[in-house]
């Protein structure tokens, strides 16, 4: 039996809480028309291993 193929997660949007708190200060809360994303490195990895990335 061989197990499903994995992938490597080279590229990720990420938005650190105090980075996002600065952003809020200027009144920037989205970008590109969308809400600017949590983060965080429990919730990116959550996410990869939804995902099967690595």
């Amino acid at each position: 039996m061989t197990s499903a193929p994995r992938r490597i997660d080279v590229h990720q949007h990420l938005v650190p809480s105090f980075y996002r708190d600065a952003l809020a200060g200027h009144g920037i809360s989205e970008a590109g028309g969308r809400a600017l994303p949590g983060w965080s490195p429990r919730a990116a990895l959550e996410l990869m291993d939804l995902l099967g990335t690595g």
